[in-house]
């Protein structure tokens, strides 16, 4: 094990990768588990007045820990270290986080993936893969429409129709747009 200081802390690391490897392979999945959690406890702990800039690390640890995590708790830090990860453009990381917190989401809750679903879309919207976001749009929006919410329906056919038209994808900005109307009704 070495240590090196890095910004005023001391940090500790195996000097080699496969030292690391050795030893947690002597660990039964069970231990392993549980020492995620623990970590992931600390963490809560030390880093309570910066939670949002530590979510990406507690999600791992809790996801790491398994069925001896709280759902919630997993769920609530997936879904701030990807909005984390929306604000400071990183995508993939946002979508690898809405995606695994959608995995913890129960199929049938829409009020809860609802809006997790139109996250993603904006993360795969911003990776550059117009197919999958308009994909994840329409999911979101079928969620909403289930759940009886038409002002958030028009809202997202807006939002999503305007970067669909930056695309230069007519088709698809109409069905949006019609879709939001449609929403809207009368009103």
């Amino acid at each position: 094990i070495t240590s090196a200081t890095e910004g005023g802390l001391v940090r500790f690391r195996f000097s080699h990768e496969l030292t690391r490897q050795t030893l947690i392979g002597d660990v039964s999945l069970t231990r392993r588990q549980l020492l995620h959690l623990r970590v992931a406890d600390a963490m809560e702990r030390v880093y309570a007045s910066s939670l949002p800039d530590h979510a990406a690390d507690l999600a791992y640890h809790l996801v790491e820990a398994g069925r001896r995590a709280d759902q919630a708790r997993t769920l609530r830090f997936l879904v701030l270290a990807g909005e984390r990860a929306l604000e400071a453009a990183a995508y993939e990381d946002a979508a690898r986080h809405f995606d695994r917190a959608l995995s913890v989401i129960a199929p049938d809750d829409l009020p809860a993936r609802a809006p997790l679903l139109e996250k993603l879309a904006m993360a795969e919207r911003s990776l550059g893969h117009p197919d999958d976001a308009i994909a994840t749009w329409n999911e979101a929006l079928d969620a909403y429409e289930t759940i009886g919410d038409p002002e958030t329906v028009a809202r997202l056919c807006m939002d999503a129709g305007i970067q669909v038209a930056w695309w230069a994808r007519a088709g698809d900005t109409r069905r949006l747009v019609a879709r939001g109307l449609s929403a809207l009704g009368d009103r």
